[in-house]
């Protein structure tokens, strides 16, 4: 399971899009590869892959892997991380289909829910609020 694939399946589901700022960049929503941009508009995601592993046997690796990716859900006020939040956590909780790049999954378990508030005026944008959901996608390659 690629990043982009993971970025592809947000991307394309509405009930999180609709939430989400329109980036200044791509005009599409704003989601984005590991870090916020520097020209960043809130709410906003930022996604990336911590760790991952091959199931194994005594055969050696088999077709199952499991990948760990953690967004970072970031708002300017209260209200609109926490709705980002809510339905990032009931959308993939659960969630197995097939991706856009052929990745099966059968099975995704939430692995952290964390609420990491930023004080008022902590960087440029004023960005006060940051949540993160840590998923572990089982997948079959």
């Amino acid at each position: 399971m690629t990043l982009a694939s993971l970025i592809s399946l947000i991307e394309g589901t509405p009930a999180i899009t609709e939430l989400l700022s329109v980036a200044p960049v791509t005009g599409g929503p704003a989601v984005y590869n590991s870090v916020l941009p520097r020209a960043y508009k809130l709410p906003a995601i930022a996604v990336h892959k911590y760790a991952g592993a091959w199931d194994q046997d005594m055969g050696g690796p088999n077709s199952i892997r499991e990948d760990n990716f953690q967004l970072d859900i970031y708002g300017g006020k209260g209200p609109d991380t926490q709705a980002v939040l809510d339905v990032c956590r009931s959308f993939f909780t659960g969630y197995s289909g097939t991706l856009t790049d052929g990745t099966v999954i059968l099975g995704t378990y939430l692995e952290q829910d964390r609420d990491m508030p930023f004080l008022p005026n902590a960087d440029a944008q004023s960005m006060a609020f940051r949540s993160l959901l840590c998923f572990r996608f089982v997948t079959q390659v």
